[in-house]
């Protein structure tokens, strides 16, 4: 999916946000997201279990690498990388029903 239309999921959905996948500065990034966390309908912040995370606030997203990185502005258009652009995304965990 992708991660520009993440801050408005519902709540049940973003539990099974599972990895966030950016390409920032020319350099591919994978976070495993330990916590999801809505401040508003609008914000939202995507946090690994080392403190590295993305933020979604107002159609804008945000990359902080570590605890105390700061957060620098992440294109959500996408980014070249290998010789084509790659959007930023989110993955979720596929759960599947018996009947």
């Amino acid at each position: 999916r992708d991660l520009s239309g993440c801050a408005g999921l519902p709540l049940g959905t973003l539990r099974r946000l599972r990895e966030v996948s950016v390409v920032h500065r020319g350099e591919w990034r994978s976070l495993r997201v330990a916590r999801a966390l809505r401040f508003s309908a609008s914000h939202l912040w995507l946090e690994a279990a080392d403190g590295s995370g993305v933020r979604l606030q107002a159609g804008r997203a945000f990359l902080r690498e570590g605890r105390l990185g700061d957060e620098q502005r992440l294109a959500l258009g996408g980014e070249a990388f290998g010789g084509a652009t790659v959007r930023p995304e989110a993955l979720f965990e596929a759960v599947a029903l018996s009947a």
